[in-house]
């Protein structure tokens, strides 16, 4: 009595029993992608090409000055739709060096009108600034357009014309099919861009690869506490390709037994006997557990509680207490959630409702409208590509950022098995695009390889940002016997080859970049402003 649902006994949330695969879902052979029509060759064209250059603003000594192929167009809008652990952030912060150095800054506004600072991801404001500032991108793009080309009053003078250049980015809840939606509007109405050139593009990586470091790195989500990577693994069917895993991803939705019964080959299946009232039932467990997340989710009293006793505990440990309390309730429906996920998407593949086609044609379907479909195994082949399409001008401030050390972990045979099966129409997919781009990389002149060998050899010179996020009061037995270790972070270093004290890329960058240009600031140069204002 006076146990909250989802509760053990003095208000701990119990383990959650993860069921694998039930015995009577077996999944049908491994395909082969046998019947999917070849893709097209890739070539890396921005959807929009600029059309008008400016005077390069890289000074020929600069020991990069060769790599940068390509002068800075006078307006370029650099759409990414970043996959989490895909090396996005490594290539955010080459956009972000490449606006502070050379170009205008140009940062769309929060909802009070302010301008936000180039801030990391894990700031809750800076998902809702990716979601809520494409709509309002065009009256922004505007006004920076015209600020552009205004007189500097402060210096009387009027200003060099400087490149101008939008990070559109989607991070937290991609979504291929609304990224590719609002691509699709652009291209139909091009004064949406005033004239800009687009060039969108993402990275996909290995899925194995992809989920194991997605388990050593977010440690403290609720589907990553106190549960085994094999248990993460049997939660996570086809999480790259799928929605609902909660893992952010390409997003396509599992059809539903209402959407079966449109289809004339998945209907005939449907009515077969026992199936319909299977997948039925199936559904409705999902439904139920999501219903059961939000009344959760409910609790106003609870959530503050458990927010007050996280901010109890000091800046840099304000972490939500997933054990117990009402995170620790959150976290249990949320893999209640997950294990009827998991089971409704065997069921479809077991009855051959949902198949690797099925799932491959939609998601290639969509991908082909991107410029640059790059992979993680070739980042520096897909980055320098992204330099010349994308127009940046700058290298990345560091070697990689935001990596754990998932590459050393003796990971158990039974928990790379799970993660291969649970994904074999994601692995299918990456295949299929790694090939395409190796194909793309491999056709480039020499001189592309020369210029590659010379940005291996600097970012050579760089440190990584190693970050492993363990070692929080999430950490439990199952994780630790799983490998978790305690928390560690190098910052990376700057462009003259030091150690920065702070892993704030925004101001890294910042004052780098003053710095640089009070080195070398001419008489042009003096009329600019400095960047960050």
């Amino acid at each position: 009595q006076g146990q909250r649902p989802g509760e053990g006994p003095e208000g701990v949330a119990p383990a959650v029993q993860i069921e694998l695969r039930a015995a009577t879902h077996r999944f049908p052979p491994p395909y082969s992608g046998a019947g999917l029509p070849p893709l097209a060759p890739a070539s890396a064209r921005p959807t929009l090409a600029c059309t008008t250059r400016l005077p390069s603003l890289i000074e020929p000594t600069q020991r990069w000055a060769s790599v940068i192929q390509q002068p800075p167009c006078n307006c370029s809008i650099f759409a990414h739709m970043h996959l989490r652990k895909c090396a996005g952030t490594l290539l955010r912060a080459t956009i972000a060096m490449s606006q502070r150095r050379f170009h205008r800054l140009f940062e769309p506004k929060m909802a009070d009108g302010r301008t936000r600072a180039f801030t990391p991801p894990q700031k809750a404001s800076y998902c809702r600034l990716l979601g809520g500032h494409l709509n309002a991108f065009p009256r922004e793009l505007s006004a920076a357009l015209a600020r552009a080309h205004a007189p500097n009053m402060s210096a009387n003078v009027t200003a060099p014309v400087r490149p101008l250049i939008f990070d559109w980015e989607v991070h937290c809840t991609p979504g291929l099919f609304s990224f590719v939606s609002t691509l699709r509007e652009i291209r139909a109405r091009p004064a949406l861009v005033r004239g800009c050139s687009l060039f969108t593009m993402t990275v996909l990586r290995h899925p194995v690869s992809w989920l194991k470091s997605d388990f050593f790195y977010f440690i403290n989500e609720q589907d990553h506490v106190n549960i085994s990577l094999r248990e993460f693994a049997a939660l996570k069917s086809e999480a790259l390709l799928l929605d609902g895993s909660g893992t952010p991803s390409l997003q396509l939705k599992m059809p539903t037994p209402y959407s079966l019964g449109a289809s004339p080959r998945t209907a005939m299946l449907l009515n077969s006997s026992g199936v319909s009232g299977e997948v039925s039932a199936a559904y409705a467990a999902i439904l139920a557990a999501v219903a059961n997340q939000r009344n959760v989710s409910r609790d106003v009293e609870g959530r503050e509680a458990a927010l007050n006793a996280s901010r109890s505990q000091g800046p840099g440990k304000n972490v939500a207490d997933r054990r117990h309390g009402y995170f620790g309730r959150q976290r249990v429906a949320h893999l209640h959630m997950l294990r009827a996920r998991a089971s409704y998407y065997a069921l479809l593949r077991a009855r051959r409702l949902f198949t690797c086609a099925d799932m491959l044609r939609e998601a290639e379907g969509l991908l082909v409208e991107l410029d640059l479909v790059g992979v993680t195994e070739r980042f520096d082949e897909t980055l320098l590509l992204a330099i010349d399409a994308g127009n940046l001008q700058a290298l990345p401030p560091a070697h990689r950022v935001n990596v754990a050390d998932a590459r050393e972990r003796n990971v158990a045979p039974e928990a790379e098995r799970e993660l291969r099966v649970q994904n074999r129409c994601s692995i299918l997919l990456y295949e299929r695009w790694r090939k395409r781009f190796n194909a793309l990389a491999d056709s480039q002149p020499p001189a592309f390889f020369a210029r590659l060998a010379q940005m291996r050899t600097l970012l050579s010179l760089k440190k990584d940002r190693v970050v492993s996020k363990l070692g929080s009061i999430n950490l439990m037995p199952v994780q630790q016997s799983a490998g978790v270790r305690a928390r560690a972070v190098s910052p990376p270093t700057s462009e003259d080859g030091t150690s920065r004290p702070t892993t704030r890329y925004g101001r890294m960058i910042r004052d780098q970049t003053i710095r640089n240009q009070a080195n070398r600031r001419g008489a042009a140069g003096a009329a600019w402003p400095r960047p960050g204002r």
